[in-house]
């Protein structure tokens, strides 16, 4: 999950980790593996 986001341009270390603290995702956790809510969570905070 971490490499996927650390993909995105503007999203390091510091950024993806306080992103995926506010939208409740562990660090190790899958994409598979997101419920509805962390994809919603993720999804906007990616877009805004």
């Amino acid at each position: 999950m971490v490499q996927v986001l650390r993909a995105v341009p503007g999203y390091g270390p510091a950024r993806v980790t306080a992103l995926m603290a506010i939208c409740g995702v562990e660090e190790n956790q899958r994409i598979g593996a997101l419920n509805e809510q962390q994809r919603e969570r993720l999804l906007r905070a990616l877009i805004s």
